[in-house]
């Protein structure tokens, strides 16, 4: 399946550099107990919503085991955000626990099955996801950030037809947002529509000002499948600058898996890379595109 680089940079080389729930609970906490001088659990809510992982553990603990007089929307809150804190140690199943009670306790509040459903993402689940994904734009529709999340999910178990629609609506709400151009244009590129990806494509280069190795790939990709070989050679090593020594792996993994590359990756594009991208290009050989599965 297409790896995150190219198809999005929201969630950020999941599985790569580590996972990093979106911080969204912290600044949520209003309790009305906090004018109470109680100072311990007055440095508990500090804790629990400071974003600092092992505070935010220790804090929102310490309020769920001293709930007597929680709202409990505070209470909540205090699992949403010990959630996040055991996502971020990679405490997966204390993680889900957390969530799951912070959605009993406020069925209604969108966030939790959002990053409830990022974390089924980061462990590749990606229908679990998907169904926590739907959950959460039942309660709001107007968060770009789940329709792109969804979308990506749905690109994931190959029904990129299906996941179209999530990035028209988060481009509706955010119409420049450059990463959800790019995977747009990625997407329709998988379709066999680079026609149609190009302009997108292009759109997303302007966004970023070329500043994104995610969207230069992308458009050196429809270049090559337009046979326009040379722009594609140029947008490849523009990526290459840009992306640095991990996207320079990439395309080596890649070179080397299509039997155009036989030295080992490096990170560096030498000369015999870049004769192998060349050669690649000029036969069309989809560097790193994958079709979608019509079994799907």
């Amino acid at each position: 399946m297409r790896n995150l680089l190219t198809w999005i940079g929201a969630i950020g080389f999941l599985g790569v550099v580590g996972y990093f729930a979106p911080t969204f609970a912290p600044t949520f906490l209003e309790s009305t107990l906090f004018e109470q001088g109680n100072s311990e659990r007055d440095q508990a809510f500090e804790d629990c919503r400071s974003g600092n992982t092992a505070r935010q553990i220790e804090g929102c603990g310490w309020l769920i085991e001293n709930r007597d007089g929680l709202s409990d929307e505070d209470l909540s809150m205090a699992f949403h955000n010990r959630g996040q804190g055991h996502s971020e140690t990679d405490n997966h199943e204390q993680a889900f626990a957390d969530y799951d009670e912070a959605i009993r306790l406020e069925p209604d509040d969108y966030i939790t099955y959002y990053v409830r459903g990022f974390l089924h993402q980061y462990r590749e689940d990606y229908e679990a996801a998907v169904a926590d994904y739907t959950l959460a734009l039942e309660l709001e529709t107007e968060d770009p950030d789940v329709y792109r999340d969804r979308a990506l999910s749905l690109y994931y178990v190959g029904k990129y037809e299906e996941s179209l629609p999530d990035l028209y609506a988060a481009l509706k709400i955010d119409p420049n947002h450059a990463e959800t151009l790019n995977s747009l244009a990625w997407t329709l590129l998988s379709l066999g529509r680079p026609e149609q990806a190009l302009p997108i494509s292009a759109k997303s280069l302007e966004e970023d000002e070329e500043k994104s190795a995610n969207s230069l790939d992308t458009y050196a990709h429809i270049m090559a499948e337009l046979g326009r070989k040379q722009e594609a050679l140029e947008y490849f090593v523009k990526a290459a600058r840009m992306g640095d020594t991990y996207y320079v792996r990439q395309i080596q993994h890649a070179l080397s898996a299509k039997g155009f590359l036989s030295s080992p990756p490096d990170g560096v594009m030498t000369g015999r890379t870049r004769e192998a991208l060349k050669a690649c290009i000029a036969q069309n050989c989809q560097l790193q595109l994958t079709k979608p599965d019509t079994g799907s």
